[in-house]
């Protein structure tokens, strides 16, 4: 069973901000003129959409809805809200079998009492579940002030709203569980809520008993042909769903699948690392002792050249010492002529040694010079030729590495035998210069011959 259990008014006629305990409430009890009309109005406004108030107030005050809104008083054109005002009703409802609560509420806004509502004036809110009136912001809390349409949501959960009093009257039905608002107990409940709440008398009370409280024999074609169409949408609905389930088990199968064997790739990745780090571990090992090794040479030469050094030291020491005390007795001057004159015999000697070592000819040409060798061993055979880069050599036909000897000097190596050498030499970047001059006399031509066959055109066109 559903139960209203509250009702909120903002801005409707006298209340401004009242809430009403509605729980168990069947009948109202008051003098005239304390609002039990404007509560009746309220209820029925706010859950069928009707604006045609209580019939029997309608008769003597004329009610409606822009007088609830502005709270016309009982003087002509005499309002307590002339100007722009927003006004709520609240319905809170009570679930029984769902043990939930939920809100029906709407919103009405209107600029003056003489003018028009528009379309959008009216809106109409359904919460779901679990909403209470104290979870909606009817005031903003900032001003006190009805709250504006985008503001009017709760903190959590959803609000659908909608402003067609048809659909609000559809979304209420199915709310309130009657089912469609065309069918025919959604029709009985619009009907015979507001004739409950309108106070009109009833013409034909047997009439009425037969038409609203006892169970009807026809069916409604229509209602019935309204609900096969959304039957059959909702088997379209839920064929595509279970379309779209069986896709998403293929494709929970597929992912299940590829985690599979990206594990087991990670777990093959793992071995192989884990078996080349024991590789690795190993080499390094034989490398460690490898260089544990080296490290023990590099120690004995170490201490071969300290002491090596140590010697040349004492070595010099004593030299100096001899050097001096034959300096004080005047050989000193002697022993050194006497090296000079050694000095200038080794001098004569590497040059010897250089001839020696020289071609057995030698021969200009006009991009170099050639030479032959004969010798019983490898040699480096060496040229009075300054170094330079353009120069190329050959040792028998084949190319060799030119070494660049006594401070800018060339030479080459020969093996033993007679050998033949050639020495070539090519101006760096004569090619590319030749190339690039080549190409620039090809573009030149081409301008001229453009140039030409534009003047003889221009003449012919002249004569």
């Amino acid at each position: 069973m559903i139960e209203l259990k509250r009702l909120k008014l903002i801005n409707w006629h006298n209340f401004e901000n009242t809430t009403f305990d509605c729980a168990r409430l069947t009948y109202m009890i008051g003098v005239n003129a304390v609002g039990k009309t404007t509560i009746l109005d309220a209820i029925r406004y706010c859950l069928t959409t009707n604006r045609n108030f209580n019939a029997l107030g309608n008769k003597k005050s004329g009610r409606t809805l822009q007088g609830s809104v502005h709270a016309k008083q009982r003087g002509e054109n005499a309002y307590r809200r002339p100007g722009h005002t927003v006004a709520y009703i609240g319905a809170e409802f009570w679930d029984s079998v769902k043990h939930t609560s939920f809100v029906i509420a709407v919103r009405v806004e209107s600029e003056g009492p003489m003018q028009e509502l528009h379309p959008g004036d009216q809106t109409w809110y359904i919460s779901e579940d679990g909403i209470t009136l104290e979870k909606l912001p009817f005031l903003d809390p900032r001003t006190g002030a009805p709250s504006a349409k985008e503001d009017f949501k709760p903190a959590e959960g959803r609000l659908s709203y909608t402003r067609s009093p048809s659909e609000a009257r559809d979304r209420i039905c199915r709310a309130l569980g009657i089912g469609r608002a065309a069918s025919p107990l959604g029709k009985k409940f619009n009907e015979v809520f507001q004739m409950g709440t309108s106070m009109d008398e009833i013409p034909n009370f047997r009439e009425f008993l037969y038409q609203y409280i006892l169970p009807q024999p026809e069916l409604d074609l229509e209602a019935l042909q309204g609900d096969r169409v959304e039957l059959e949408n909702l088997h379209a609905v839920l064929a595509e769903a279970q379309t779209r389930a069986a896709a998403l088990e293929q494709i929970v199968a597929y992912g299940r699948e590829a985690a599979a064997k990206e594990t087991d790739a990670l777990v093959n990745r793992g071995a192989a690392l884990l078996a080349r780090a024991e590789a690795d571990a190993g080499e390094d090992a034989s490398w460690q002792s490898h260089l544990d090794a080296g490290h023990r040479q590099l120690a004995d030469l170490n201490a071969k050249y300290e002491a090596a050094k140590n010697a040349e030291a004492e070595a010099r020491r004593a030299y100096l010492a001899a050097h001096g005390a034959a300096g004080d007795s005047g050989a000193g001057r002697a022993l050194d002529a006497l090296t000079e004159e050694l000095a200038r015999k080794k001098s004569a000697l590497d040059a010897a040694a250089r001839r020696a070592a020289g071609v057995a000819a030698f021969t200009a040409t006009d991009t170099g010079f050639t030479a032959k060798t004969a010798y019983d061993a490898d040699e480096l055979v060496f040229f009075s030729v300054p170094y330079d880069d353009g120069f190329s050599a050959t040792v028998n036909g084949e190319p060799a590495a030119i070494e660049k000897v006594d401070d800018g000097l060339m030479a080459v190596y020969v093996p033993a035998g007679e050998n033949e050498i050639e020495f070539t030499y090519h101006t760096p970047g004569l090619k590319v210069s030749a190339c690039v001059s080549a190409a620039a006399i090809a573009v030149y031509g081409v301008y001229l011959l453009g140039i030409m066959r534009k003047r003889k055109s221009q003449l012919g066109s002249k004569r």
